[in-house]
């Protein structure tokens, strides 16, 4: 009697032991799924979008953006005098590459703005409608309907306007955060998201070297900020010397575009201490120009300069091999003492041509160097 009586009490503590168990294993599994449930969720609607898409390319269905993604783009620009009104140009398109385009007649999609306004140090301004105006397409609203046709070789573009309110002054580093839906309605639904950012500042080129040492490479990004071209020779409508918007140098012909430009750009380095990575994209355009050079050293023959445009509002890049891995050439736009700019003038006085020079501070510093010119690996010339 006493030993199915202890039998018993045994049975019970061992199913008491199992309850435990499987009550702190639910407990971890909840709090496993309370950690991982966001990042599931972001993958797998990250996977739901990869696999659409390419179910959309399989039917030949193409709806694509310079600036817009399915994975939301980001773009910025930091030229905006705050002043006048500011027009960013957002292209669309339904082809696959240069060659392949999409067989649909009419591609039909809306758009929508979202917008947001921030002080100097980040601070979201309330009733940002009190300082600016931001509009669609030309319309009075942040929201439009448009189509990509084919008949216009599978393109089309839009316009959003940033307008300073009548008296509100606007000061250098305030920001506009625009948030941008564009939405295929007709014949399939796909959603492309991006984010804008206009800053308050000064017309230009945005330029930074990201570098590190012990590495092989270091890469030049540059972003033409201007939302303008200037005409170099004449065009149809347009003479030459003229400043037309990105919207008007789109309707040009592509001959007519040949003939105006943004910014262009000479690149120029010592192949002593850096060349050109020759799988770049920027090299490959520019290395049969009449422009690039090129420099012998040891019965080698290297490229010493390239010259080549950038479109209004974009970015390039283009990388560099050292050839002393132990450098580190980063500027991020805040190490003005490792670069100099000069200013070059026509003769009616306005600005035309900028010079910045790029030199190795600390070989300069090492050998106590007296002139900087002796020690510059990379020189930028663009007007």
């Amino acid at each position: 009697m006493e030993r199915k009586k202890r039998s018993r009490i045994r049975r019970k503590n061992a199913g008491t032991k199992k309850m435990i168990i499987y009550i702190v294993l639910a407990f971890i599994i909840v709090l496993l799924i309370k950690m991982l449930v966001p990042k599931v969720v972001t993958l797998s609607r990250y996977v739901y979008q990869k696999v659409r898409s390419f179910y959309l390319i399989s039917q030949e269905f193409y709806f694509n953006s310079d600036k817009l993604s399915i994975e939301n783009s980001h773009f910025e620009a930091s030229n905006w005098s705050g002043v006048s009104e500011y027009v960013v140009s957002i292209n669309m398109n339904s082809r696959h590459n240069n060659i392949e385009a999409s067989p649909i007649d009419e591609i039909k999609y809306s758009v929508v703005a979202e917008y947001e306004y921030y002080d100097s140090r980040g601070n979201k301004i309330a009733n940002p409608e009190n300082y600016i105006d931001v509009n669609v397409d030309g319309t009075a609203t942040t929201s439009t309907s448009r189509s990509i046709l084919k008949s216009n070789n599978n393109k089309d573009f839009f316009d959003i306007k940033v307008t300073p309110k009548t008296g509100v002054s606007l000061r250098n580093d305030e920001y506009v955060m625009i948030y941008v839906t564009a939405t295929s309605t007709s014949p399939y639904v796909q959603t492309l998201t991006g984010e804008i950012k206009i800053t308050v500042g000064n017309l230009g080129i945005n330029y930074q070297i990201e570098d590190s040492v012990n590495e092989p490479s270091y890469t030049l990004r540059l972003t033409n900020t201007l939302g303008y071209y200037k005409v170099d020779q004449a065009v149809e409508g347009h003479a030459a010397g003229e400043q037309i918007s990105i919207s008007e140098y789109l309707a040009l012909s592509d001959d007519d575009k040949e003939k105006c430009h943004s910014l262009s750009m000479q690149v120029e380095i010592d192949p002593n201490q850096v060349v050109f990575d020759t799988t770049d994209s920027v090299y490959l355009e520019s290395r049969n120009e009449p422009t690039t050079t090129t420099s012998l050293i040891d019965s080698y023959s290297y490229v010493n300069k390239v010259s080549f445009k950038i479109e209004a509002e974009e970015s390039r890049s283009l990388k560099f091999f050292k050839n002393d891995v132990t450098k580190n050439y980063t500027y991020l736009g805040n190490n003005v003492d490792v670069i100099s700019i000069a200013e070059d003038t026509d003769s009616d006085g306005e600005e035309d041509k900028f010079t910045v020079k790029f030199y190795d501070k600390e070989k300069f510093e090492e050998e106590s160097g007296t002139n900087e010119e002796d020690y510059v690996f990379m020189t930028m010339i663009y007007q």
